[in-house]
């Protein structure tokens, strides 16, 4: 108060008080001679605002931590181009400073080429006026490097004319990479299973044919609309089809492959016996996310176990029944009795 009246100048000051805030404001009092006499103190009561800044600054704090805990790629920029804020993750993948970056622009950071596609995206988010999502190749660390890119114009209220566009990049380098090396690896696989004599098929749980290749499709006729997504119990023949099923839903972590025999009815031909080695193919839980079987033609091998077995009896009803008295004698290497 005493240097506001010697020299008659406003005074501002924060005055903090037991859980309030107030703005403390001296002014000089005048006398009708304009003559200062004394001094005028007011108090406006801050408290909140003072508050609101706080959090505000606690969120813009937080919101700062997560931008640049992630590692993706995130950036703001005016409509004119120049950049407004970055994250750490912008700043380590394109070797910057930041202080080197807020207030330039694409082309004076990198080359024409990738200033270009830069800008082009922008101007295409500003145009729309709303979120388009881009794939890109950011070529500038020795080797390309894909990203999904997200662009979004940002205005102060709905449907105002944007004054930024935000930028969030993920590299989806290693995914492109994986599904390269997974669509490799399946054209090797069914390379290799089309070369094969047996049949090959992949199926769900509840039977529902995925995939089947050439000898499968040879031997039971038809093309692979006719078979993939339908169920396989239609080259099974009724008599066992409930039990092949069952044991096929029957496969698990803990029982991951079977063996099993079916009958197969030809058309226009007599009855032929399949015989099927299935494996559960398990999912990241270790649940049953696909069977694939190989299966194989085994009738004559049917028919002659069925010829012995009906020998054997034969043999056994004689040895069993005749009134002759029997001697069975095991010969040596050399033919010598033993």
């Amino acid at each position: 108060v005493k240097a506001v009246i010697e020299s008659g100048q406003v005074h501002e000051s924060r005055v903090d008080a037991f859980k309030s805030v107030y703005q403390m404001r001296v002014s000089p009092r005048y006398s009708d001679d304009q003559r200062i006499v004394g001094a005028v103190i007011i108090f406006f009561n801050n408290t909140d605002l003072i508050l609101a800044e706080q959090r505000l600054r606690k969120s813009e704090h937080e919101t700062r931590g997560i931008i640049d805990g992630t590692s993706s790629l995130i950036f703001l920029k005016d409509i004119s181009g120049k950049y407004l804020a970055v994250n750490q993750a912008f700043l380590n993948y394109f070797k910057l400073e930041e202080a080197k970056v807020i207030g330039k622009s694409d082309r004076e950071l990198f080359p024409d080429k990738f200033a270009n596609q830069f800008r082009n995206g922008d101007l295409e988010a500003i145009l729309k006026r709303g979120r388009i999502e881009t794939t890109e190749d950011f070529a500038l660390k020795g080797g390309p490097s894909t990203f999904l890119v997200s662009r979004f114009p940002i205005s102060e209220t709905d449907g105002a004319n944007p004054y930024a566009v935000g930028t969030v990049a993920v590299d989806i380098s290693a995914q492109i990479e994986a599904q390269a090396a997974l669509k490799k690896s399946e054209s090797l696989y069914r390379g290799v299973v089309e070369d094969q004599t047996v049949f090959v098929t992949r199926f769900s749980r509840d039977a529902k044919i995925n995939f089947v290749n050439t000898p499968f499709l040879k031997y039971f006729g038809g093309s692979k609309d006719d078979f993939v997504g339908n169920s396989l119990s239609r080259i099974i023949d009724a008599s066992d089809r409930d039990s092949v099923l069952s044991e096929f839903k029957k496969l698990s972590a803990t029982k991951p492959t079977v063996q099993l025999e079916h009958r197969f009815a030809q058309y226009g031909s007599s009855v032929r016996w399949i015989r099927w080695i299935a494996k559960a193919i398990l999912g990241p839980d270790d649940s049953v996310a696909e069977i694939q079987a190989v299966g194989f033609d085994i009738t004559e091998y049917r028919q002659q176990t069925d010829q012995m077995v009906q020998r054997e009896m034969l043999f056994s009803n004689i040895f069993t029944y005749t009134t002759d008295f029997l001697t069975v004698y095991r010969l040596s290497n050399n033919g010598e009795l033993l």
